[in-house]
């Protein structure tokens, strides 16, 4: 046995000697939150919102994924007059997560039971929240299958709701990463919104919420990163599924009422602004990976304005050290994350590479722009 083996189920060992505590002793304690939090829940997202009060019928099927959501966002949802039916075998709450393989819904296996399903019941939409419950990932009927919005183009589709159907474009921020679409900006640069890009992870998009609801409560926002977290009002400093929920079935049912799917929506976005597809991938961290990783860095760390031009390079941003290449010039950024660097090529299509926060992973992120 390892040494490290040892020390960890020491750990566990000491973990299990903890006596138990009976609930009667510890009852004064313990407070037991019952559903009326949902209800409180339902009343602030309803009056913080312009919601639709009319809108044509729409069958959505959920997955929480054994997960948090269980409850509430069926709760919501139906309190908002929507159609949702759980998955039955994945709407049971269950800490090992039997039978599901994975648990992450940016990826396609996660949908097959929610497939099977909604095919059974004709369903318009299906929803799954990772089982904290913070992120949703979609698939929507089109062209007689299932097909899954990636969270680039969800956070573009709520936006060009927000802006061309509600109307919510006066005194409207949107904040977003920098590892996530870049029309985003082109919306906004066309509304004249301001814009902000944040370092990877929500809670950078958390503070920057909480410190302008502060200054000043009528501005409105919307909030989104690329793996499917979504913010619009800030009864939570967080990204949220169950509020996302409730948006999301509201736009696919008005565009539903135009005979429209999200994605014939989406189409008409991308013959404005361009096509682009996007994807990310992990790679296991190695001390291989690493040593081709800080190659690549090198080089785009030295890389001079003849090598950027020969490669249509037009930025380089290497947040490790704070600076940008813009066209050979370098200047100080003001974001810094170690181990973070983006290269933007003269069409704004861009791939982006950072070491993993959570996992022992590196991290790509790739964005293919065309005009055409």
């Amino acid at each position: 046995m390892t040494k490290q083996y040892i020390q960890n189920n020491s750990v566990i060992d000491s973990l299990e000697s903890i006596s138990k505590i009976l609930y009667q002793k510890a009852k004064g304690y313990i407070r037991i939150v019952d559903s009326s939090v949902y209800d409180i829940y339902f009343s602030k997202l309803k009056s913080s919102f312009p919601f639709s009060k009319t809108h044509p019928i729409i069958n959505i099927v959920y997955s929480p994924l054994c997960g948090t959501g269980y409850k509430i966002i069926p709760y919501i949802l139906n309190k908002f007059n929507y159609n949702c039916i759980a998955v039955p075998e994945e709407n049971i709450p269950d800490s090992n997560f039997s039978g599901l393989s994975c648990l992450n819904p940016e990826f396609d296996c996660v949908y097959t039971n929610s497939i099977n399903f909604a095919s059974k019941l004709k369903a318009d939409i299906i929803f799954i929240t990772d089982p904290d419950c913070d992120r949703i990932g979609v698939m929507i009927k089109h062209k007689e299958s299932f097909k899954r919005i990636t969270g680039n183009q969800m956070g573009i589709l709520l936006l060009n709701y927000l802006i061309n159907t509600k109307k919510i474009y006066h005194n409207l921020h949107v904040y977003t990463t920098v590892v996530s679409s870049g029309i985003i900006r082109m919306l906004c640069n066309t509304y004249k919104i301001p814009y902000i890009e944040t370092l990877t992870g929500f809670k950078n998009i958390g503070k920057l919420v909480s410190n302008i609801s502060a200054q000043n409560s009528t501005i409105r926002f919307f909030a989104f990163e690329e793996s499917l977290g979504y913010l619009y009002v800030p009864i939570t400093r967080d990204k949220d599924a169950i509020q996302t929920s409730v948006l999301i079935a509201e736009m696919s049912s008005f565009y539903k009422s135009k005979n429209k799917t999200l994605l014939d929506v989406y189409g008409e976005i991308c013959d404005k602004y361009g096509y682009f597809t996007d994807t990310h991938l992990s790679i296991p961290l190695s001390y291989k990976a690493i040593k081709k990783i800080n190659i690549v860095i090198s080089y785009y760390r030295n890389i001079n304005e003849v090598q950027m031009k020969k490669n249509n390079i037009k930025a380089i941003q290497d947040f490790s050290i704070g600076i940008e290449n813009l066209h050979g010039i370098r200047k100080k950024m003001t974001l810094k994350e170690d181990g973070l660097m983006k290269v933007i090529f003269k069409n704004d299509s861009f791939f982006a590479f950072r070491f993993s926060g959570t996992e022992p992973k590196i991290k790509f992120y790739f964005q293919i722009l065309s005009k055409k």
